[in-house]
C-alpha cells in the first residue's frame, strides 16, 4: 500500500495528523509526524471500521502512557503499524511503564490482522503481561518483524507466562509470524524474550524465523522465548545465545499438543538454567510431532538437572525425528549433557547426529544410525564447521518430507552441496553448511570473512 508522496509527507508536519481515506481500498492511512498524536491515531483506528496503517517517524519517543488499541466494537479489520526500522523508530518506556497494548481477545475477528513492522520497543517495565509490547486477539493474526525489543522488564514473581520483551495471544486458525525480530536483555518470570500463545481446536500455527534471542532472563522459566500451540509451531533459522532462566528452559520452550513440532537451523549456545532441566532448549509434544533437523546445540548450554543441550519431551504417543543435529559441549549435572528424550510412550528417530552424552528411557522405541558420537566436530570459534569437521557430508538428504530438507542454511546458504568434494552433495551435520569461504567469530565478537585461496 502507498502511503503517500514527498509533496504530502512536507505537508503533514503542520498537522496534528493527516488521515487518507483509501475509498478503493477501504483502508485509512495515518502518517504521524509527532508522536505525540500516536495515541490519537490509534484511537480513531479502533472505531473506524476499515483497515488501517499507521506510518510512523524516524526518532524516540518516551511514552507518556501505554499506548492502547482496545476496540469498543468488533472491528474485524486490519492494522499496521509500520516504523521506519530497528533502532530508527524507537518507543521508550523510560523503565516506568508497558509501552503497547493490542487488545481484542473479545472480538471474533476472523478477518483481522496485526502488524507490527520495523520499531524498536525499549525499556519498558509492567508488572503484569508485556512489558514491551503486547498483542492479543482472538482469530485475527498476528505479524511481528524487523523489530527490536531491548530491556524491557515484567516484574510479576509468579510463573504468569508473561513475557519480558514481546507476549502474542490469539485463538484457533489464526497465525502468529515472528520474523527478523532481536531480543536483548529483557526479563520476566516466564518468557524473558517473549512469549507467544495459540490455544483452540484445531490449533494456530506459529512460526519463529530468523529471530536472535540474545542475554533474556526468566526468573522462573524460559529465558529467551516461550512458544505454545494446540497447532503446529516452526522455529527456522534462530538464534539464542546467553539466556537464562531460574528454574527451567534456558534458551526456548517450544511446545504443541496436537501439531508439528519443528526445529530447523537453530543455533543454541552459552544458555543456562539455574535448577532443572533444559539448558539450551525443551521441546514437547502429545499427540503431535517433533521433527528436529539441522541444528546445532554447543558452546556451553547448562542445566542442573537433565538435557543440557536439549530435552525432548514426548507427553504421550507423538513420536519424535532427529536427523542432522550437532549436540557436543553442553553440560547437564543429572543426565544428558547434550541431549535428554523421555519417551515413555513415543517412537523416537535418531539419525546421522554428533552429539556427546545422550539419554534416551525408553530405548526399545528408539531407531538409530550413522550418529557421531563422542567425536569432536571440530567447529570454529563461531562455531561453523571447520576445514576438517566429520560433519562435513555426513548428514542425511533422507529426512521427514514435510518440511524436508531447507533449502538453505541458517545463513542463507545453499543447503546441500559437496563439502568434502568427493562428487557427491550431501548435507552437512548442524546448522551451518560448511563453505571454503565463510564467516567466523574470533574471540572477542568481531565477524571476519576468511576467503579462500
Amino acid at each position: 500500500m502507498k502511503i503517500g508522496t514527498i509533496g504530502i509527507a512536507q505537508v503533514v508536519r503542520t498537522f496534528v495528523f493527516i488521515l487518507f481515506f483509501m475509498t478503493t481500498a477501504n483502508a485509512a492511512d495515518f502518517i504521524i509526524a509527532d508522536f505525540n498524536d500516536l495515541q490519537g491515531a490509534l484511537t480513531t483506528a479502533a472505531g473506524n471500521g476499515e483497515d488501517d496503517l499507521i506510518d510512523l517517524p524516524t526518532g524516540e519517543y518516551t511514552v507518556p502512557a501505554t499506548l492502547i488499541y482496545d476496540p469498543a466494537t468488533d472491528e474485524n479489520q486490519s492494522l499496521t503499524i509500520l516504523g521506519k526500522g530497528a533502532g530508527s523508530t524507537v518507543l521508550n518506556g523510560a523503565n516506568l511503564r508497558q509501552i503497547l497494548k493490542i487488545y481484542t481477545e473479545d472480538f471474533d475477528e476472523p478477518d483481522g490482522h496485526f502488524i507490527i513492522d520495523g520499531i524498536t520497543f525499549q525499556n519498558g517495565k509492567n508488572a503484569g503481561l508485556a512489558a514491551g509490547l503486547y498483542v492479543h486477539s482472538n482469530y485475527a493474526d498476528i505479524t511481528i518483524e524487523n523489530c527490536e525489543f531491548k530491556n524491557n522488564t515484567s516484574t510479576g514473581s509468579s510463573p504468569s507466562y508473561d513475557g519480558g520483551g514481546l507476549k502474542t495471544r490469539c485463538q484457533t486458525n489464526a497465525t502468529i509470524i515472528l520474523k527478523n525480530n532481536t531480543f536483548t536483555g529483557n526479563s520476566a518470570s516466564e518468557g524473558g524474550g517473549a512469549c507467544i500463545q495459540a490455544y483452540g481446536f484445531p490449533g494456530a500455527t506459529v512460526i519463529l524465523e530468523n529471530n536472535i534471542f540474545s542475554g533474556n532472563n526468566a526468573n522462573y522459566a524460559s529465558g529467551g522465548v516461550y512458544a505454545y500451540s494446540y497447532g503446529p509451531i516452526a522455529f527456522k533459522s534462530n538464534s539464542f545465545t546467553g539466556n537464562s532462566a531460574t528454574y527451567s528452559f534456558g534458551g526456548a520452550r517450544v511446545e504443541t499438543r496436537d501439531g508439528i513440532l519443528t526445529l530447523i537451523n537453530n543455533f543454541f549456545s552459552g544458555n543456562s538454567v539455574n535448577t532443572y532441566i533444559g539448558g539450551g532448549a525443551y521441546a514437547t509434544t502429545q499427540f503431535g510431532t517433533a521433527i528436529i533437523l539441522n541444528n546445532t546445540f554447543s558452546g556451553s548450554n547448562t542445566a542442573q538437572g537433565n538435557g543440557g543441550g536439549l530435552y525432548v519431551h514426548l507427553l504421550n504417543v507423538g513420536p519424535a525425528k532427529i536427523y542432522n543435529n550437532i549436540l557436543w559441549g553442553n553440560t547437564a549435572t543429572g543426565a544428558g549433557d547434550d541431549l535428554y528424550i523421555s519417551n515413555p510412550y513415543a517412537q523416537v528417530e535418531l539419525y546421522n547426529n554428533l552429539y556427546g552424552d545422550a539419554i534416551i528411557t525408553d530405548n526399545d522405541k528408539l531407531t538409530e544410525g550413522n550418529n557421531h558420537t563422542n567425536e569432536d566436530p571440530l567447529l570454529t570459534t563461531g562455531y561453523y564447521l571447520g576445514p576438517s569437521s566429520p560433519c562435513i557430508d555426513a548428514g542425511t538428504n533422507t529426512v521427514p518430507d514435510p518440511p524436508g530438507l531447507p533449502a538453505a542454511d541458517i545463513e542463507d546458504n545453499d543447503r546441500v552441496s559437496d563439502g568434502d568434494g568427493n562428487g557427491s552433495s550431501i548435507v552437512d551435520i548442524g546448522a551451518y553448511e560448511y563453505s571454503s569461504t565463510q564467516a567466523t567469530i574470533n574471540n572477542s565478537g568481531i565477524q571476519l570473512l576468511l576467503l579462500g585461496d
